[in-house]
């Protein structure tokens, strides 16, 4: 019983198999679809296995279907294709296509075919799988259609909306079989442009709408655009009947088939670009000749500094040197240090877009001369940056004029500074000899006025005389010292700060509204006398300003040393003015402070706004001998 029980269930095993190889190949053999084949390559592609599908397919027996080959359903799949085939389908194990299947006496069929390679007892074979998909593509085919026809009629509703509304003239036109040209339907700008005989040149040919003198030109772009089967297009057109020009556009319309049946006319009005052109035409014309008569030097440059023109005068400056010289860039013509800086200024323009001026100082036969240049960015349309022109001005005698007008000037500073301290001499040696002569004299007339009054008692007849003489000589004796302290304050000799608070002292006597401040950073401040004297004068005349103009109530002096330099501040809340306005013959004393100030080599600044006061800052520099605290 043992050894008949493994036998049993061996049995058993294989019949299973026999079985369920049965039913699988039923299966295959009545499938109805798709069609299944076996083919053998190493048999020169015979079929070694076919399902009834597969005969219901190709309309054949499996007789006649073992008797052939698939060249015989499509000659394209000879055995050469075949064999590439093979090799690429055992190295892909599975690849799929679509051929055309050619029937007797019936239309073309399409199948698509699923080939897998397979090893059946060591030899390899091919399993495919067809499936005719004819009448499926028909269904698709006919859906794209469907769907092509619905946008394509959509499209041209949109077209018509558009077309329409356009201020082009647009004419769509049939192409008849002689190839003349019918006029199928038009926009609204084409009416307009047609006149009364729109309504009525609809079926009639384009060329009876057009002009006789523009016929020629309408034969030539219809055929171009006929024979070349694209786009044709004509640009200024001078139309005859109405004097305007036109940009002319033909568009062929193809079929399914390729042939053209439609085209699209378009005309476009371009008299005002036309004019326009014509304009910077003569506008350019006109730039030229300034440009080529100009007492300027005008060069253009390229984005490397190259020199691809130059106008007459820069050829007339520097003709003595070679073509080959002139159209080098600044760095390497003229060279140097300054070719070199106007090398980086081209540099800078083409970086920042913006026109940019400098000095350029070269020698032209033997002559230093000196040129104020402009470089100006040219752009496209599209606003890039193609070049740089360069405008330069001569401006040598100019300097040369500035330079002896500014010596000049110093000149004229220092002669004013002599006079100031001329005129301060004078002042000092008045005021010494009014101190001295007149007031001794002075002070002897007092003393011998009191001796005769103590003689002559207080009951003499002319005591009355003597007292209204010795009151007059007070009086003189204290104009004396007032007159001295204005010519030359002796408060000076005590100091700068000590004569500023003299002076601020006797503005508050003179206008004792204002409240005036003093602020001196140091309590002790020994300048240098001609500075001292300068200094103590323009405080002076801005409270004398103050005083006459402003109407201040508050007006703050500040007195500073910082390093080597002397920071003076005067500041009021007056009613202030414009400074623009400080031409007239009233600002002389404004004119005047400054031009002390800048005798000093100093800076003077001032701030002023109508209805904010005025504030005047002078900063003095100093040397070391010439500031002790």
């Amino acid at each position: 019983m043992d050894r008949l029980t493994p036998d049993f269930f061996h049995q058993s095993e294989v019949e299973v198999l026999r079985q369920e190889n049965a039913l699988l190949k039923t299966l295959i053999e009545e499938t109805y679809d798709p069609a299944i084949v076996v083919i053998d390559p190493d048999h020169d592609f015979h079929f070694t296995f076919v399902n009834q599908a597969t005969c219901r397919l190709f309309q054949l027996s499996k007789t006649q279907l073992y008797q052939r080959q698939p060249w015989h359903f499509n000659p394209e799949y000879d055995r050469a294709k075949l064999l590439k085939m093979n090799q690429e389908l055992r190295e892909q194990k599975s690849i799929s296509y679509e051929i055309h299947y050619h029937p007797d006496n019936a239309p073309p069929r399409l199948l698509h075919i699923v080939a897998n390679d397979f090893v059946y007892q060591e030899t390899h074979k091919i399993i495919a799988y067809l499936r005719d998909i004819t009448d499926e593509k028909q269904a698709q085919q006919e859906h794209r259609d469907r769907e092509l026809s619905s946008q394509t009629q959509l499209i041209e509703r949109e077209y018509q909306k558009v077309f329409a509304h356009m201020d082009d003239n647009i004419m769509l036109l049939d192409v008849t079989e002689d190839q003349q040209l019918r006029i199928a339907d038009l926009n609204q700008s084409a009416k307009q442009s047609l006149g009364e005989s729109a309504n009525s040149c609809i079926g009639t040919y384009l060329e009876s709408v057009m002009p006789i003198q523009n016929l020629d030109q309408l034969e030539s772009i219809k055929y171009q655009s006929l024979s070349s089967r694209s786009t044709t297009h004509l640009e200024n057109i001078f139309c005859y009947r109405d004097s305007h020009y036109y940009d002319i556009t033909m568009t062929p319309l193809l079929d399914s088939l390729g042939e053209v049946k439609r085209m699209v006319f378009v005309k476009r009005e371009v008299t005002d670009k036309i004019l326009r052109e014509e304009e910077r035409r003569q506008r350019a014309q006109e730039f030229q000749m300034l440009v080529e008569n100009s007492t300027d030097t005008i060069v253009r440059h390229d984005l490397t500094g190259r020199r691809i023109y130059v106008n007459p005068t820069f050829r007339r400056l520097y003709g003595h040197y070679s073509a080959q010289e002139l159209a080098a860039p600044p760095h390497t013509f003229p060279g140097g240090i300054e070719g070199l800086q106007y090398q980086e200024h081209i540099q800078t323009v083409i970086c920042t877009g913006k026109p940019l001026e400098f000095e350029f100082h070269t020698i032209v036969s033997v002559t230093k001369r000196c040129a104020l240049i402009s470089l100006v960015p040219e752009k496209d349309s599209s606003g890039n940056i193609t070049h740089i022109l360069a405008i330069g001005r001569d401006i040598t005698l100019l300097k040369q004029y500035r330079q002896e007008q500014e010596l000049a000037q110093q000149q004229l500073r220092r002669l004013a500074a002599y006079n100031d301290k001329v005129r301060e001499n004078e002042r000092k040696y008045i005021a010494r000899e009014v101190h001295d002569e007149l007031g001794q004299r002075l002070t002897a007339l007092k003393f011998g006025l009191q001796s005769l009054a103590v003689q002559l008692g207080e009951h003499a007849p002319i005591a009355p005389t003597l007292g209204q003489i010795h009151t007059h000589l007070n009086e003189t004796i204290t104009f004396a010292r007032n007159l001295v302290s204005r010519l030359r304050p002796g408060a000076l000799d005590m100091g700068m700060v000590a004569a500023l608070e003299w002076l601020v002292e006797d503005y508050r006597h003179r206008n004792p509204k204002c409240h005036y401040q003093l602020r001196p950073s140091q309590p002790d401040l020994t300048l240098d006398e001609d500075i001292a004297i300068a200094l103590f004068r323009l405080v002076q005349e801005s409270l004398n300003n103050a005083l006459k103009h402003s109407n201040a109530t508050q007006v703050v002096i500040v007195l500073d040393v910082l390093s080597d330099q002397l920071f003076l501040t005067v500041r009021d809340n007056g009613c202030g003015f414009d400074p623009s306005q400080t031409h007239h013959h009233a600002s002389f004393g404004l004119i005047g402070m400054r031009e002390r100030v800048l005798a000093m080599q100093a800076k003077f600044t001032l701030e002023s706004a109508l209805g904010e006061g005025t504030q005047i800052e002078i900063r003095i520099p100093l040397t070391p001998q010439e500031v002790e605290l």
